[in-house]
């Protein structure tokens, strides 16, 4: 049970994540509960089973009510009737696999943001997989309540989910044909601590990190609210400036423009993924036509999110903005009024200037964000802007290098709220304990860069603290390993940190080693993530004959003369994911500590490894850079997990 603050209930109330559309985990015995007039015995019917069942739970002098559903069996619809002060109906519910996703910005990363996104959201109409995000909420006591809702996966809502858990869930589903719930309980750029209870992280932060009084917090407040400009203002004088709007001069803003020879873009996505691969400024056109009931009035455009800035026009005519130096402008949803003035009958043209200094560059939605409606018309609706835009470059200004951020300034130890040690668990942990779940998927780590040393141990007392409070026992936690990425002269380290996590029971790991971007650290192939994480639910949750999980895992290496063999496990079917013969991503050291590049090729399951430059091998690594190139792999074609060892002579 989680640490609550008491409060007075007068009224029925559920916890957040009781609501209509919601999944039960099959196999046991759900939770329920809430808060009543304390006192008050809350009776809970469910229907839509062979027959129907009722329970009934009683409130406490504090007004908390916790209720045992009865197992019930797997699918639905089931209608669940919660009748005390007052009364609640939660309608379709369904019972089947509940994953909790949790993390940082790589397990937010959306459905929209992924490769072939507009393909997987015009393909997501399965009802019997459904998401619920938990909203951002840092807190410095643990709290009840969070905000969210559950939604169904279909083209007007995937796009919001997260994509790993999204494409996990349609491959739990696919195979056990199951409802599968998705519970996304993100926020980017935090660090572990944040994410774990005081009680835990008290052993392992400073006091004064813990501590919390409303001097401290005000005092948090202004450090950040001060970070926040002196950050805006690096970015301004450091990341390239807009070069100017060319493109308004020559017209490109207007109905009448002449845009034949314009290529065309299916949107939402970001032009990277689209074959631009720039940062810039790219201009789009979007023709559309005004109902004559619409004239006259003001209209409601929607275009979802934009990365980085945009002005937009509306038959010419500038109807709004995000500039240059925006805070947080990339996942900004641009709503803007069009006025009646400008609104006329028959055909116009929405046009939309986009200038990305960094990283990718476009529209990022979702879709079902896109839209032109009319809030005044009698029978109001809506004119779907997604799909085929027109659109021409304006300014190329090359690929922004990742190293342009070694500069920026940190922001100070503790000022963000969101990662001050237990304030993520405290808003979005502790309010959803002991909802009923299989287990956890987990990306996170970027953030702890700085203190990646005590990594391991720190998320090793995450896993516990989080299964002694649900109270389920071990159950499943799987990882992703920091993709490749960038420059960053600690990543190998924090990946071998992560690693401690499989020290504790029941734990797996997904990896992502061969799937980064140099200057992405968000890489969007989130599909292929998310399949390898479902191998290992598949085969170490749910027993399926998976014939393999992982990558080549390091075994021994044994040293012959100058030569080195190297022998791994999961190594059936060793091979290059390139089908050279050369082995890429091997380094050899001598007593010296130098590593060197090593030439390796394969032989068997093993694979031997040399060096000029090295007579007497001492220390071997493989993969050991944040951006390593590597071709190592085995017959499910699952890339090797990086390591590093010495060498007995």
């Amino acid at each position: 049970m989680p640490v609550i603050t008491p409060v007075a209930a007068s009224a029925l109330v559920l916890a957040p994540l009781f609501t209509s559309h919601m999944v039960l985990q099959q196999g046991r015995s759900d939770p329920l509960f809430g808060r009543d007039v304390p006192g008050t015995v809350v009776t809970i019917a469910v229907s839509g089973g062979e027959k129907p069942l009722t329970v009934t739970a009683k409130a406490d002098e504090s007004g908390r009510w916790n209720a045992a559903l009865p197992e019930l069996p797997a699918g639905g619809p089931y209608t669940i009737t919660v009748e005390g002060s007052s009364t609640v109906t939660l309608e379709d519910v369904l019972v089947g696999e509940v994953w909790l996703a949790s993390g940082q910005s790589n397990m937010e990363f959306q459905v929209s943001r992924a490769n072939n996104a507009a393909e997987a959201i015009a393909n997501a109409d399965n009802p019997l997989i459904r998401h619920f995000k938990v909203a951002m909420n840092a807190q410095g006591e643990p709290v009840e309540t969070a905000s969210g809702t559950w939604e169904c996966a279909s083209p007007d809502t995937v796009g919001d989910f997260t994509a790993i858990g999204y494409f996990f869930a349609q491959q739990i589903n696919a195979e056990l044909g199951v409802p599968v719930g998705i519970v996304n309980s993100t926020w980017g750029g935090t660090c572990v601590e944040a994410w774990t209870s005081r009680e835990v992280i008290s052993k392992y932060v400073p006091e004064e990190e813990i501590t919390d009084t409303p001097e401290s917090r005000a005092k948090l407040k202004k450090a950040y609210d001060e970070y926040l400009e002196v950050a805006r203002q690096w970015r301004l004088a450091n990341l390239p400036a807009d070069p100017g709007n060319d493109g308004l001069a020559a017209g490109w803003a207007k109905t009448d423009f002449d845009d034949y020879g314009w290529d065309a873009m299916d949107l939402p996505r970001f032009w990277q993924s689209a074959g631009l691969a720039f940062n810039g400024t790219v201009w789009f056109r979007l023709h559309v036509d005004i109902p004559s009931e619409w004239a006259g009035k003001d209209l409601a455009l929607s275009l979802g999110a934009i990365d980085d800035y945009d002005t937009t026009y509306f038959d010419g005519v500038e109807v709004g903005s995000i500039p240059r130096g925006t805070q947080d402008s990339y996942q900004t949803r641009r709503l803007y009024k069009v006025p009646a003035a400008l609104v006329k009958a028959g055909e116009t043209v929405i046009a939309v200037r986009v200038f990305d200094d960094f990283g990718d560059g476009g529209f990022s939605g979702p879709a079902a964000k896109m839209t032109l409606s009319c809030p005044e018309a009698d029978s109001p609706g809506a004119i779907p802007l997604e799909g085929e835009w027109l659109y021409k470059v304006e300014h190329d200004i090359g690929k922004v290098p990742v190293e342009v951020f070694k500069g920026s300034p940190p922001p100070p130890p503790g000022s963000t709220p969101q990662n001050k040690a237990s304030w993520l668990y405290n808003g979005m942990i502790a309010p959803l304990v002991p909802y009923g779940i299989r287990g956890v998927l987990w990306y996170q780590g970027e953030q702890n860069e700085s203190n990646w040393q005590t990594y391991g141990e720190r998320v090793r007392a995450m896993i516990r603290d989080w299964r002694s409070r649900w109270g389920e026992g071990d159950f499943p936690f799987y990882y992703v390993q920091l993709a490749a990425y960038g420059t960053a002269a600690d990543w190998p380290d924090l990946r071998l940190q992560q690693d401690e996590a499989l020290k504790e029971p029941n734990t797996g790991r997904a990896l992502a080693i061969d799937i980064g971007a140099k200057d992405n650290i968000h890489p969007t192939n989130k599909l292929e993530v998310a399949r390898r994480l479902a191998l290992v639910a598949l085969k170490e949750t749910y027993g399926k004959p998976v014939p393999e999980t992982s990558g080549p895992v390091f075994a021994s290496a044994s040293v012959a003369g100058a030569q080195v063999r190297v022998s791994f496990s999961h190594a059936e079917g060793l091979a290059t994911s390139d089908g050279s013969d050369v082995v890429l991503g091997f380094e050899l050291a001598g007593a010296d500590g130098v590593f060197h590049p090593a030439k390796a090729r394969i032989d068997g399951t093993n694979v031997i490894v040399t060096s000029s430059d090295v007579n007497e091998p001492a220390a071997l690594r493989y993969a050991w850079d944040c951006f390593p190139i590597v071709n190592l792999e085995n017959g499910a074609k699952l890339p090797c997990a990086p390591f590093r060892c010495l060498l007995a002579r």
